[in-house]
């Protein structure tokens, strides 16, 4: 369980910053969470919930396609509990919030790459072979 509960407004202004960090279109709302119709080939769309809700277990009923994503801010075991048996849930991720921080110390053996504009920014941190050691986008809603 998310520790504290965030608010559907909050996971809002997280998706909207999201969107822009990616270049995605803005957030709709839908079954009571929130749509970015990503139209990738990875990806048709992707719904974000701030709780689980008998919404969620209606819409993925309804969806008979792939490439369709749910997301919720809670437990795998929630969400798997409100998903039909033929969904697959393909791993974990985290939605992180943060402030103002001052530019962290990197060792020596990684390099910080920044790319960006005054609403996004994405930050790769590689090894000293190149490779991707991390890496992370931001934006201001």
């Amino acid at each position: 369980m998310v520790t504290p509960p965030l608010t559907p407004a909050a996971v809002h202004d997280w998706v909207a910053a999201r969107s822009i960090a990616r270049d995605l279109p803005p957030p709709v709302a839908d079954h009571g969470g929130w749509r970015v119709d990503t139209a990738s080939a990875a990806e048709e769309c992707r719904y974000f919930f701030a709780h689980a809700s008998s919404a969620i277990a209606t819409l993925a009923n309804r969806i008979d396609r792939p490439r369709v994503f749910l997301k919720l801010c809670d437990s795998v075991e929630v969400l798997a509990a409100a998903l039909p048996p033929r969904w697959t849930i393909i791993g974990e991720t985290w939605m992180m919030e943060g402030g103002p921080c001052a530019m962290p110390v990197i060792d020596d053996r990684y390099r910080l790459e920044r790319a960006g504009d005054a609403r996004r920014l994405t930050v790769t941190i590689r090894a000293a072979d190149g490779a991707v050691a991390a890496s992370g986008h931001g934006a201001a809603s």
